[in-house]
């Protein structure tokens, strides 16, 4: 499952309730923040995280007393990930996080902290090349 920006509507309890709800997916989510996310992205991911541990672990433990460990949600952005639908392999690629369209590098301190991107050149060459 793909999400795509403004979970919160610019609102960061929405954002962080948003992030409680698809944490508990049981299935491959993914997540791409839109600009309306990046004054809280840093809370809204790790809401993610914390929430998909707090899953896993109020879901038991198996019979040797390991926790069975589901992924948590993938926060995507200058990434690809490999994918298997149906037998179809497919990449995801996970653009640029907060844009709002246009040449304009969006959100400048949210990228360089998330992606140490500084440039419009440097997030071009990420798009470009992304990681997987």
């Amino acid at each position: 499952m793909l999400f795509t920006g403004d979970l919160g509507s610019s609102r960061a309890q929405n954002g962080v309730e948003i992030a409680r709800s698809l944490a508990r997916i049981q299935r491959r989510v993914f997540v791409m923040f839109g600009n309306n996310d990046a004054a809280e992205y840093a809370r809204i991911a790790a809401e993610l995280r914390y929430q998909a541990g707090r899953a896993d672990l109020l879901s038991g433990m198996d019979r040797d007393c390991t926790t069975t460990l589901n992924s948590a949600p993938t926060v995507c952005g200058f990434s690809a990930h490999e994918l298997n639908a149906g037998g179809e392999r497919l990449t995801l690629i996970g653009a640029r996080p907060f844009a709002m369209g246009g040449n304009a590098l969006a959100f400048y301190h949210a990228l360089k902290a998330s992606y140490g991107i500084e440039s419009m050149v440097e997030s071009t060459a990420r798009l470009i090349r992304p990681r997987r």
